[in-house]
């Protein structure tokens, strides 16, 4: 049986508080039903956004709650970082000096490398210098190959600042 002095407290707040079917008659709905209700909801799951390109963010293109797709711009970035930017990657991307410079390093390399193997050749060296001057010819080799290899990578990022800038400069999709 159950407790009568456990019943009696939950009973009376229910009445206080107000049951829906105790405050309506019968199958009427009350007008604040339909009304909009505004409330904070925790996302199905956080995403970290991140931009090929670094810049201010000039204006917003979707507020805070908007749907988005995959592809659509979320914000405009400010011209005058964007084309300082493209022109800092254009300067890196067209430049050969890092490239030049590592190439005539080589190329002395090479030259110190073929002395020294003659100086050894005619028993004026030791075996290690030849070691030491060939392992030397390798890495300045290898250092010419990195310096192509960012040259690589500056063009590639200048492509897509290029692209950015492009999306960023265009009018907003239109939602109609």
């Amino acid at each position: 049986m159950l407790n009568r002095r456990l019943i009696l407290p939950i009973a009376a707040g229910i009445l206080l508080i107000g049951a829906p079917w105790a405050t309506h008659p019968a199958g009427a709905q009350s007008s604040a039903s339909n009304a909009p209700v505004r409330s904070i909801t925790r996302a199905s799951h956080d995403l970290s956004l991140a931009f090929p390109v670094a810049g201010r963010v000039a204006e917003a293109l979707v507020e805070p709650g908007d749907t988005v797709t995959a592809g659509q711009p979320l914000v405009r970035l400010e011209r005058a970082d964007s084309a300082a930017r493209v022109e800092l990657l254009e300067t890196r991307a067209q430049s050969s000096i890092e490239i030049d410079r590592a190439t005539a390093a080589w190329e002395l390399a090479k030259v110190k490398e073929a002395g020294i193997r003659a100086a050894y050749e005619r028993n004026a060296g030791a075996s290690f210098e030849v070691q030491e001057a060939e392992l030397e010819t390798s890495a300045a080799l290898l250092t010419v190959e990195l310096h192509k290899q960012r040259q690589r990578e500056a063009e590639l990022e200048l492509a897509q600042a290029q692209a950015c800038t492009r999306s960023a400069s265009s009018p907003p999709p239109s939602t109609a």
